[in-house]
């Protein structure tokens, strides 16, 4: 989902669930000058303790706006679908510069519980 790109780098995590709400509005906007208004409201609860969420929105708003031309539903699915990507589990194995293959071109490294083809 968009909303953890655009708010986990600055905001508390007690809060993510009350700003990811705050933004449905501008998510499920009909328009771009709809959108606009409903992140003018966010910004104006969540601007003073979260100055950098705004600046984030603002420079990646041109990035943001062509989601909008996509059916409402269509929009959810994409958010899911982002949101899925972004939590993907992470390996419990050993993490160091061992568990991935090495791009200079020596042989690959299993993962722990994985063999390499």
């Amino acid at each position: 989902m968009l909303v953890s790109l655009l708010v986990t780098p600055r905001a508390s995590k007690k809060y993510w669930g009350q700003i990811a709400a705050d933004l449905k509005p501008i998510y499920g906007a009909p328009s771009p000058d709809a959108a606009w208004a409903a992140f003018e409201e966010f910004e104006e609860k969540w601007g003073k303790p979260y100055p950098a969420i705004g600046q984030l929105w603002r420079h990646a708003w041109e990035q943001f706006t062509p989601f909008l031309d996509y059916d409402v539903e269509i929009r959810k699915v994409l958010q899911h679908e982002r949101h899925r990507e972004l939590e993907r589990p992470v390996s419990q194995g050993r993490v160091g510069a061992g568990t991935l293959p090495d791009r200079a071109g020596r042989d690959e490294v299993p993962l722990p519980g994985h063999q390499v083809a």
